[in-house]
């Protein structure tokens, strides 16, 4: 933490342009869009969920934030249509159509640094500075001191952590997964969930055809 970046900024005030946790961000050049984000999640009572807008968060991931936890009310939001609540993300909270720009998309911000470390410091067996670094993140959310206290319950907390903390952000989870060969795992039960079936050959996507007729050293991915 310095003059230039805070990690114990308001939630509400993290994805706000020139937030003091933003590292890398980028200006919209849209016009009537502040975030891409804010256009393709939050849910507008017309036309409501359907087509347009397609995507809500599932119960499984609502249910995996601790009591507690300010994120969940701070950055998720619901609308009440036909009678039914659907969930979604609302980090970037100005939707399409606002010609006041308060909001940049952030691609790197000071809270994944801090998960980075607490990672980095339990695999070198640093269990104090792991903790310390996670416990930035947890505070700040208006959660209590981790009670990890090994390399192994570090890192399975550091995981969840940053479930709950980098949702919906450039893809962090599919790529958290896959690097800890958890995919399979989760995979298998979140597919159904989504209404699809998972096979272990989809952690790859499947390389373009026009690329392949390009360079003939390229060989498509095993199932597709």
């Amino acid at each position: 933490q310095t003059a230039q970046y805070s990690s114990s900024i308001p939630l509400d005030q993290v994805f706000l342009k020139n937030s003091m946790e933003t590292i890398w961000a980028l200006q919209p050049v849209k016009n009537l869009f502040n975030t891409d984000e804010a256009a393709t999640f939050i849910i507008l009572p017309s036309p409501g969920p359907g087509s347009v807008y397609p995507l809500q968060l599932l119960d499984d991931f609502l249910n995996s934030f601790e009591t507690g936890d300010q994120r969940k009310t701070e950055w998720i939001s619901h609308i009440n249509y036909e009678g039914n609540d659907y969930f979604y993300p609302q980090k970037y909270k100005v939707p399409y159509g606002s010609s006041s720009v308060t909001e940049y998309p952030i691609v790197l911000r000071l809270a994944e640094q801090y998960l980075i470390r607490s990672e980095a410091r339990a695999l070198q067996g640093k269990i104090a500075g792991s903790q310390n670094d996670l416990n930035v993140i947890r505070n700040r959310s208006g959660l209590g001191n981790t009670t990890a206290s090994s390399a192994e319950t570090l890192l399975s907390a550091i995981l969840k952590e940053r479930r709950v903390e980098l949702f919906t952000e450039w893809g962090h989870r599919w790529f958290d997964l896959k690097r800890t060969s958890q995919i399979d795992n989760v995979m298998k039960i979140a597919a159904p969930l989504k209404g699809g079936i998972w096979a272990p050959y989809k952690a790859l996507y499947p390389i373009p055809l026009q690329e392949i007729q390009v360079n003939g050293n390229l060989a498509q991915n095993p199932e597709y």
